[in-house]
């Protein structure tokens, strides 16, 4: 890379496309910093240089950021340093590499440092992207801190939002946080939504409410969603309730809704710990022979 940047440093009036190359080197060299400065100094070239001509280089360097080898607090000050344009421009989704990319590799302490960086607070796909690396890395009760912040600064959230943040309360088992999440998500309107009435079902289940995680299936009923059915499958069949699992399998296929290979994992065992064992054995014959999934070691209870 030293002899890339002396050729670039000899170019008298290096445009876009010798920056980007020269981005994209330091990326791929796990060369945080030195990529991040010269996206920076692309930037601050104003309007005029087309940033989503950039936007997948800017997701590499996002992505090679990632490791930890990089000086975080530099990579902080190098995020700030961007013009308030750059943040403007976040607001697309076209930006959102910033974010995403880095909870998949990273790790959520890292998307905290570039979020906290970022001045676009206010738009909550930034808020879901933090929030699901918390998740992702099992920092459930951070999550729902984060929801809650999120929603005392006024963003108001959206099915996935919902959706996530039901999922962290089940993880720690908190029923007061994720039934109000659900008051919440009627007034809001996003009972429809079937990740969230899916999420509710397994909220209830997990925190040992039976009883409400098939007051939410019931009002999910009728949206005819294979998620919601696997939900509640999966609750009776984990309470130990293997024969009302099989029966809400059977009613299932009575409404013409294909299970997936979650839904059969949770039969299957249902049926194993019940002593169904012809039952489990016609079950596993509908998955591969009519529904064409191929088993996984899920599948053998």
């Amino acid at each position: 890379m030293a002899a890339s940047r002396k050729v670039f440093d000899e170019i008298p009036c290096p445009g876009v496309a010798s920056r980007n190359a020269l981005l994209v080197g330091y990326a791929r060299n796990k060369m945080h910093v030195e990529a991040l400065s010269v996206f920076r100094k692309l930037a601050g070239k104003g309007r005029e240089v087309l940033l989503d001509q950039v936007s997948v280089s800017s997701t590499q360097v996002c992505s090679a950021l990632a490791p930890r080898q990089a000086p975080w607090t530099s990579v902080a000050r190098c995020m700030r340093a961007l013009p308030r344009w750059v943040w403007s421009w976040v607001r697309s989704m076209s930006a959102m590499p910033f974010l995403t990319c880095t909870p998949g590799v990273g790790g959520s302490r890292e998307a905290l440092v570039l979020f906290d960086a970022m001045d676009c607070r206010d738009v909550i796909i930034t808020w879901n992207v933090v929030i699901c690396a918390c998740i992702h890395e099992s920092r459930f009760k951070e999550a729902c801190i984060l929801f809650q912040s999120m929603v005392r600064d006024g963003v108001l959230p959206d099915d996935v939002s919902y959706a996530t943040a039901l999922q962290a309360s089940a993880c720690i088992l908190s029923w007061a946080l994720g039934a109000s999440i659900h008051a919440s998500v009627i007034k809001t309107g996003f009972l429809d939504s079937d990740g969230v009435a899916s999420s509710l079902i397994t909220m209830y289940s997990k925190c040992g409410s039976l009883g409400d995680a098939l007051q939410a299936f019931e009002v999910a009923e009728d949206h005819f969603c294979v998620m919601s059915w696997t939900a509640m499958i999966t609750a009776l069949q984990q309470n130990g309730h293997g024969l009302q699992a099989v029966d809400m399998f059977e009613k299932m296929l009575e409404h013409g809704i294909p299970p997936d290979h979650i839904t059969f994992v949770s039969v299957l065992s249902s049926c194993s710990h019940s002593g169904l064992v012809e039952q489990g054995r016609k079950y596993f014959n509908l998955m591969t022979q009519v529904h064409k999934i191929t088993p996984s070691t899920e599948h053998y209870p």
